[in-house]
């Protein structure tokens, strides 16, 4: 097993991989698509679940660009984390980001 902390610089924040043995990915909290989508193919890992920790932008920024690339990827958040996602697009916007 590895686990790989992945830092997105504008916000400081960190996402994490876990790839197991046989080569299947748990993202936790993805803040940056292009980074761990290339973390990813370097290992040829498939990614099996995106895991939320909390809705905050800079913790699921990269949410929508993995779910294209991995598609049957399985989400996982609390339903209050759930229930917040579609305001993460009014936080991109108060912090022009």
């Amino acid at each position: 097993m590895k686990i790989i902390r992945s830092t997105e610089q504008t916000f400081t924040s960190n996402s994490y991989i876990i790839i197991t043995a046989k080569k299947n990915a748990v993202i936790i909290d993805p803040n940056s698509a292009e980074s761990i989508v290339k973390m990813i193919g370097e290992y040829q890992a498939k990614v099996v679940y995106i895991l939320l920790t909390h809705e905050h932008y800079d913790h699921v920024c990269g949410l929508g660009t993995l779910k294209a690339v991995c598609p049957e990827t399985i989400l996982v958040a609390s339903k209050a984390c759930s229930r917040q996602l579609p305001q993460v697009n009014v936080q991109k916007e108060r912090f022009r980001l």
